[in-house]
């Protein structure tokens, strides 16, 4: 990520109340809880969005959380009701209500103190310590005009007039664009042919993709799982972990066609233990279609490690749908 950018309200940003800001720096969260905290922050109201979609709780890694930690901070922060957790689709929310919060205040916390400091430097004017200074240190360096030369003046005009009379090399269907100084009037275009430049570069076309006649995402095939696989309705989070490694590792049309499998087996076949044993095998045949080829066939693979990418971000926008929608 690049340091250079602007962590000031021109940019994206985070928008959070002073009253919420101070009230997590007064709390005594731990180290994990905070690094937590902020990760949610920043995928819920960071996105604009008041809670966020983490599928799965390996992804707490990314902020430095080891995995035997994760849970574990995750339960203290619900039970203290600084967080909001639906185990279910793994969607998290940071309760703003924070006179509601279980946590402890810092001992040496006075709000008259701090709001001392915060008049201090709303009303003094402070210095940008990345610009530097001259030895004088009241003038920042000026830089010199850049001046052209009467040799590069003559050239651009040379080239102009070339271009106009036809005489240039470039074929009809290229589109040739030149830069030209400001100061260099006379070779000014036009407010028509500027206008009809910025049109054509903003105009984007649009190809409409055939849909496809079965639909393996993520969403269709966790619904199958609930409704023919899950005893009672009732989904723990083993449950949720398993199903999701199963999908990233193998596609949503192989652990469709493998579960379809397992449920003609009848009931103590449906069980995901018999599912992965279905899909080890079509990745043995090269494929579920494939009976009696060899195994080093080429016609069907499992999903590479680009597509497992493309699944998860699939599935989270799927994810995301289903909890603005209000479905499971």
């Amino acid at each position: 990520m690049d340091s250079s950018v602007n962590p000031q309200p021109t940019d994206a940003h985070i928008r959070i109340s002073h009253d919420f800001h101070r009230n997590l720096i007064r709390r005594k969260f731990t180290q994990r809880q905070r690094v937590i905290i902020d990760f949610i922050l920043t995928l819920s109201w960071g996105c604009g969005k008041p809670s966020a979609i983490i599928p799965m709780l390996k992804h707490f890694e990314l902020c430095g959380i080891r995995k035997g930690h994760i849970r574990k901070e995750l339960t203290a922060l619900v039970e203290a009701n600084v967080l909001l957790w639906d185990e279910s689709l793994n969607i998290f929310q940071i309760n703003k209500h924070y006179d509601k919060w279980k946590v402890e205040h810092v001992d040496k916390f006075e709000p008259s103190n701090m709001n001392n400091l915060i008049a201090l430097n709303l009303e003094n004017k402070t210095q940008n310590l990345l610009k530097k200074v001259t030895e004088k240190g009241t003038e920042l360096p000026k830089e010199e005009p850049k001046k052209v030369t009467k040799k590069v003046t003559w050239l651009l005009k040379r080239e102009l007039s070339s271009y106009r009379k036809g005489n240039s090399s470039v074929t009809k269907k290229v589109t040739l664009t030149r830069e030209y100084p400001c100061y260099i009037k006379r070779f000014q275009l036009s407010k028509t042919i500027i206008k009809a430049i910025i049109k054509k570069r903003t105009t984007t076309t649009t190809t409409t993709q055939p849909k496809s006649k079965h639909d393996y995402s993520y969403g269709n095939v966790w619904r199958a799982y609930q409704q023919n696989f899950v005893v009672g309705g009732k989904v723990t989070q083993f449950d949720v972990d398993e199903f999701s490694i199963l999908f990233d590792d193998y596609g949503g049309d192989w652990l469709l066609q493998a579960m379809r499998e397992a449920y003609r087996q009848g009931p103590d076949k449906r069980n995901m233990a018999y599912v992965h044993g279905v899909l080890k095998g079509y990745k043995e045949r090269g494929g579920p279609d494939i009976q009696t080829e060899k195994k080093g066939t080429e016609n069907a693979r499992a999903p590479d490690q680009k597509t497992k990418q493309q699944q998860r971000s699939s599935r989270a926008a799927e994810l995301r749908r289903l909890a603005e929608g209000g479905t499971t």
